[in-house]
C-alpha cells in the first residue's frame, strides 16, 4: 500500500512538471496583452519593430526546452530551404504540442513556400483558433490569397492584421486607395 502511495505521488509530480502551469500561460497572455496595446499605439515604424520583435519572441517561446528546440531547428532549416525537414520537425511539433499556435505558424509557412496553400490555409485557421491576434498568420493568408488570384479576400486579411499592427509590412501590398482615410502610416 505505501509503495502504491510513492507511485502515485511520482506519477502526480510527473504530471505537474508536464503541464505548463495556469499562472505561465496568465503571464504569457498578459505580457501579450500588453505588447499588443504598446504595438497598435507605436509612434513610427522603428518602435513597432523592436515590439513585433518582443511578440515573436514570446510567440517562439516555450516552456518546454525540448519543443523549443524543435521549433528552432524547423526554422532554421526552413532558413536553409530544407522544406521536407522543417515541414517532419513541425508534423511532429503540432502532433506533440497541439496547443502551441506557433508550431502550427511555421508549418503553413512552410506550406505556403511549397506552394501548398489550400494546406497552408488550414494551419493558418488553427494558428488563429489558438492565438486569434496573430498578425503574421493573417499576412500570411492575404499573401495566400493574392498568389490564389483573390485580391479582395487577401486585402480584408491584411487589413484585419493591420488592426493589431498598424506598421505591418504587408501593408505596401494594399492599393493607396484603400489605406486612405483609415487613419494607417504609409508604406512608404
Amino acid at each position: 500500500m505505501k509503495k502504491q502511495r510513492c507511485v502515485g505521488a511520482l506519477f502526480a509530480a510527473c504530471l505537474v512538471m508536464l503541464v505548463p502551469s495556469a499562472s505561465t500561460n496568465d503571464e504569457r497572455d498578459e505580457k501579450l496583452e500588453r505588447l499588443y496595446e504598446a504595438l497598435a499605439e507605436a509612434p513610427d515604424e522603428a518602435a513597432a519593430r523592436r515590439i513585433e520583435n518582443d511578440i515573436w519572441v514570446t510567440w517562439t517561446d516555450h516552456d518546454d526546452p525540448g519543443i523549443k528546440s524543435m521549433i528552432d531547428e524547423a526554422m532554421q532549416r526552413r532558413r536553409w530551404n530544407d522544406f521536407d525537414g522543417a515541414l517532419a520537425i513541425l508534423d511532429e511539433l503540432v502532433e506533440m504540442a497541439p496547443d502551441y499556435a506557433e508550431a502550427w505558424n511555421q508549418r503553413a509557412n512552410v506550406h505556403f513556400l511549397m506552394m501548398n496553400f489550400e494546406r497552408s490555409l488550414i494551419d493558418v485557421a488553427e494558428v488563429l483558433r489558438l492565438e486569434p491576434r496573430h498578425f503574421a498568420a493573417m499576412a500570411g493568408r492575404g499573401l495566400i490569397r493574392l498568389q490564389q488570384g483573390k485580391p479582395a479576400l487577401a486585402y480584408q486579411s491584411i487589413l484585419a492584421a493591420m488592426e493589431i499592427n498598424p506598421y505591418l509590412r504587408e501593408r505596401g501590398l494594399l492599393p493607396d486607395f484603400i489605406l486612405e482615410g483609415r487613419g494607417y502610416p504609409s508604406a512608404d
